[in-house]
């Protein structure tokens, strides 16, 4: 959750946007403030063991988690990438692998100065990639509220994606989102 500016980049009519964020400390001083009785350590080691949680039943069953009071619900979405055609040239949808083109840019001068991308191919999963979101939130002024997740969630649902002695993993395929 976020500081909250009503500013938009792009000009044009203003959309609310999050500037900052909320953290351990903000809901220690909120949880103390209405009654709490832990010391930090102890909030935070049960946030912490809380949020693992959570993450690992989210990323083990690859199925939807519910949060409470209308929050919405975490799933995983796939989108299928494909290549084609524009009246500037071939397009793809699909990820830039940013290792492989900076090796590129690096090597060849020319390259770097296109613009010239490397993009994943995904063979492994049939040429989907895959995507954590958060759907169905029912909550007043939802627009002003983000959730974002973790780098560790994303790259353990990576692996467990290319995990081949575990059941495959399936997602909703996911439509102009």
């Amino acid at each position: 959750m976020g500081i909250i500016s009503d500013r938009n980049k792009r000009g044009g009519e203003a959309s609310p946007k999050i500037m900052g964020g909320y953290g351990t400390p903000d809901y220690y001083r909120f949880y103390k403030k209405n009654g709490g009785a832990l010391d930090k350590s102890a909030f935070s080691r049960i946030l912490r063991a809380t949020n693992l949680a959570v993450a690992e039943e989210v990323v083990e069953s690859a199925e939807a988690f519910a949060l409470p009071y209308g929050m919405g619900r975490i799933e995983f979405r796939k989108r299928k990438n494909k290549a084609f055609m524009t009246p500037k040239g071939l397009k793809s949808n699909s990820p830039v692998d940013w290792k492989k083109t900076m090796e590129l840019w690096e090597s060849d001068p020319h390259a770097h100065r296109n613009k010239i991308r490397v993009k994943y191919s995904n063979m492994h999963t049939a040429r989907y990639s895959f995507k954590i979101r958060c759907f169905d939130r029912k909550f007043k002024n939802r627009e002003y509220f983000m959730m974002t997740f973790k780098r560790s969630l994303k790259r353990a649902f990576a692996d467990r994606i290319n995990t081949y002695n575990k059941p495959k993993i399936d997602a909703f395929i996911q439509k102009n989102i």
